[in-house]
C-alpha cells in the first residue's frame, strides 16, 4: 500500500517575525507522485491565494509552495494552513512581534530546549539559596526565642578545697 503525501510547513509550528518584515512560508510536499492540481492558502479560515490588497503572492512547483506577504503586520498573525490537493494539509501559527524579536521566542522548538537548559539550573539554584536561607533563620529564631539560658548555679561547689 503506498504512502500517503503529506504537508509540512517549513519552520512550524510556531514562527515569530518582526513587524514589517516579509513573512514567507515554504510548504514542502512529500511523498507525491504528481504534482498538486491546486496547493489553497488559508489564514484562520480564509482563503488568502489571492489577497491582492494584503500583499499576498502565493508561487510553486511541483513538490513545493510559497506564500509570501510583504511588510507582515500584527494582523497577519494567527494559524495558516497549506492544503495541497493531492496531500495531507499543514498548518504553522506566525506570530508578528511589534520590535525586536525576543531572544527566547526564535523560531523552532531547539531554541526552548536550550532555553530550558539555561533556565533550569539557574532556576534550580535560586530554591536551593532560598532553601538554606529559611533553614538559616529558621535556626536563628529557634536559638534566640527559646528558652532563656540562665547561667546554672550549681548546688555544690564544682571544686572541693581539701585541706
Amino acid at each position: 500500500m503506498p504512502t500517503e503525501a503529506t504537508a509540512e510547513l517549513v519552520g512550524s509550528p510556531d514562527l515569530h517575525i518582526k513587524s514589517g518584515s516579509t513573512l514567507r512560508l515554504v510548504c514542502k510536499l512529500h511523498q507525491s507522485t504528481e504534482a498538486p492540481v491546486y496547493v489553497f492558502w488559508y489564514h484562520e479560515e480564509k482563503m488568502i491565494n489571492y489577497d491582492k490588497e494584503r500583499g499576498v503572492s502565493v508561487h510553486g512547483d511541483k513538490s513545493s509552495s510559497s506564500l509570501v506577504i510583504a511588510e507582515a503586520q500584527k494582523s497577519d498573525s494567527g494559524n495558516y494552513s497549506c492544503v495541497p490537493s493531492n496531500a495531507k494539509p499543514a498548518s504553522i501559527n506566525v506570530h508578528v512581534l511589534n520590535g525586536e524579536k525576543p531572544a527566547a521566542m526564535q523560531h523552532g522548538s531547539r531554541s526552548s530546549a536550550s532555553s530550558l537548559k539555561v533556565h533550569l539550573p539557574v532556576t534550580f539554584c535560586s530554591w536551593y539559596c532560598l532553601f538554606l536561607l529559611l533553614l538559616l533563620v529558621r535556626k536563628t529564631l529557634h536559638h534566640s526565642s527559646g528558652p532563656s539560658r540562665q547561667p546554672r548555679i550549681p548546688s555544690e561547689p564544682m571544686f572541693r578545697v581539701f585541706r
